[in-house]
């Protein structure tokens, strides 16, 4: 604390001087390096932030990252170098994310229960700031680059053909639903009668993506912004896809209805729909995120599954509503399955594709690195599908062409809804497998009930 009290002076006069005034000043611009002073001055106030998360040490210098937060969001309309803006959005992010110092910190972030009290309040004023810069038309003033930039650098020349900064769109898209999410967490406990137009502001985010490359064709499924703009950032797509869901979720306590919801890219259905297409419905991979540590996935599936309960017909009406926008976009972009589409630089989901249509999804986790969990992992590891008659024995070796053929025959026959239903099944059969065996990292009763309710929902739908 007797450190910190010492930068308070410095880090304020910093502020004042590099972010608060007008950067055209031209005793401004006589200053050299100054990009790279304004870098690191972010690098410093992101340590300061990082160290309040992990020991809860609270002063008022690093406060001041919140509390002055619209310096940071008006560095978009500075005079300064491209890779300031984007290091400035980052930093946002992070902290909207209370993820300042992953990167390079040691430990783990405070508990809620540990956290100094004013750090809620500090991320809601931030949060309000941000939205208020969105109202005054912020978002038109943020860059993007035409292709892909590393903070200065040359770019990689196996990247040349890449449509637009993702990085930068990626911060963005997060920044304001985080906001989103905050300033509705706020109505909730204090029980406000103001309410907040989610429409409006994913409306807005929807032309920016939209004005920046994203979503290029007239057909393409709004919803499907989620998978594109963080296909290449399991983490950041699993945390706005859990956010979403809270947004739905207000906006429809609000009219009472959900229509016109894929409008402005916010169904949940189709988020969870079109991220288990993009790995091609392979529950391994689902499970792979369950036990990392890397995303949030576990909170997020909990979620979703829950919002399941309440509302099958939803994820009905969202594989129908998917399937029609494919059958816009043209059965000669895709292969035998109308569902997945070819590889291409404006492809609305992202595949890696081999040699016979197989889809590669790569894998967290080696769950053959355990002498004990093979009978266990078998379902894992051989990727068995019971109810196609097909065996361990013909899983494991590579195909005839007739075998093969009449594999994708089998998959392509199946309806969206179908390959949801069958992944979820799946995925409840593996956990089950490795819980009763005690190799499941953590308790996953909570999760299992929900899965169970899975099965016989999809009997019903089938019935009728």
């Amino acid at each position: 604390m007797k450190l910190l009290s010492g930068l308070d002076a410095s880090i304020t006069y910093l502020l004042a001087n590099l972010l608060t005034q007008d950067t055209q000043d031209p005793h401004k611009r006589e200053l050299t390096n100054l990009s790279k002073t304004m870098c690191e001055f972010f690098d410093l106030l992101e340590v300061l932030s990082a160290a309040r998360l992990r020991y809860g040490v609270c002063s008022s210098v690093q406060r001041i990252i919140f509390v002055q937060s619209r310096a940071l969001l008006r560095v978009m309309r500075a005079d300064v170098e491209y890779f300031v803006k984007k290091r400035a959005l980052l930093l946002l992010k992070k902290s909207l994310l209370r993820r300042a110092g992953d990167d390079w910190a040691l430990g783990e972030a405070q508990s809620a229960s540990h956290e100094d009290h004013s750090l809620t309040e500090d991320m809601l004023t931030m949060a309000d700031e941000v939205l208020q810069e969105v109202n005054a038309g912020w978002l038109k003033e943020v860059p993007v680059k035409a292709q892909a930039s590393f903070f200065g650098g040359n770019c990689d020349a196996r990247l040349a053909g890449t449509q637009k900064d993702d990085v930068i769109l990626r911060a963005v898209s997060l920044i304001l639903l985080k906001s989103l999410e905050i300033n509705i967490q706020r109505l909730h406990r204090k029980g406000s009668q103001s309410d907040i137009d989610i429409r409006q502001y994913l409306t807005e985010l929807m032309s920016f993506l939209q004005r920046h490359g994203t979503l290029m064709s007239a057909d393409a499924h709004s919803c499907s912004w989620v998978s594109v703009v963080f296909a290449e950032q399991d983490d950041d797509m699993i945390e706005s896809s859990k956010t979403l869901i809270g947004l739905y979720l207000y906006q429809k306590s609000l009219s009472s209805s959900d229509s016109g919801v894929c409008v402005w890219g916010c169904n949940p259905h189709c988020h969870f729909v079109l991220l288990l297409r993009s790995l091609s419905f392979d529950h391994t991979v689902l499970l792979d995120f369950l036990i990392s540590s890397e995303t949030c996935f576990l909170e997020y599936c909990v979620h979703y599954l829950k919002l399941l309960r309440e509302d099958w017909t939803g994820l009905c009406r969202s594989c129908h509503h998917i399937e029609d926008c494919d059958g816009r976009l043209g059965a000669t972009r895709r292969g035998t399955d109308p569902s997945v589409q070819a590889p291409s630089a404006n492809s609305e989901t992202m595949y890696v594709v081999q040699a016979g249509n197989e889809v590669s999804v790569p894998r967290l986790v080696d769950y053959g690195s355990s002498d004990e969990s093979d009978e266990a992992e078998e379902h894992v590891s051989g990727n068995t599908d019971v109810d196609s008659g097909r065996t361990d024995t013909e899983a494991s070796f590579c195909p005839s062409e007739m075998a093969l053929e009449q594999v994708q025959t089998e998959y392509a026959s199946e309806s969206l809804l179908d390959k949801v239903f069958v992944c979820l099944r799946d995925l409840r059969t593996t956990v089950t497998r490795l819980h009763n065996r005690g190799l499941f990292p953590y308790n996953p009763t909570s999760l299992l009930k929900l899965l169970n309710s899975v099965e016989p929902q999809r009997n019903r739908i089938l019935v009728s």
